[in-house]
């Protein structure tokens, strides 16, 4: 029995991908940085209270646009809690 992996639809992640603001939102979108923040190291993660607001003004617009988004928790192949975005009720950002 083979499982597939839930996917969004071309047409709500092109809606969404408008809607970001900079390479950092387009990242959560594409799936590569966590939307918890965890991921950022360095000099970005001294400014990580200006990333949690990018995440939050993305969050507000997408909502704003009409789309089917939540912020949740799923759990990862090794059985842990991880927080991630999810359009159309599929996780989109990065999951360890």
């Amino acid at each position: 029995m083979q499982t597939t992996t839930p996917t969004v639809p071309a047409d709500v992640l092109d809606r969404a991908r408008a809607l970001a603001r900079g390479s950092y939102q387009r990242s959560l979108l594409d799936g590569y940085a966590r939307w918890s923040g965890a991921d950022l190291r360095g000099a970005a993660k001294r400014w990580s209270g200006r990333y949690a607001a990018s995440r939050s003004g993305l969050f507000h617009r997408l909502r704003k646009a009409g789309l089917d988004v939540a912020v949740s928790y799923v759990t990862t192949s090794n059985n842990r809690q991880a927080v991630a975005l999810c359009l159309a009720g599929v996780p989109v950002s990065a999951v360890p």
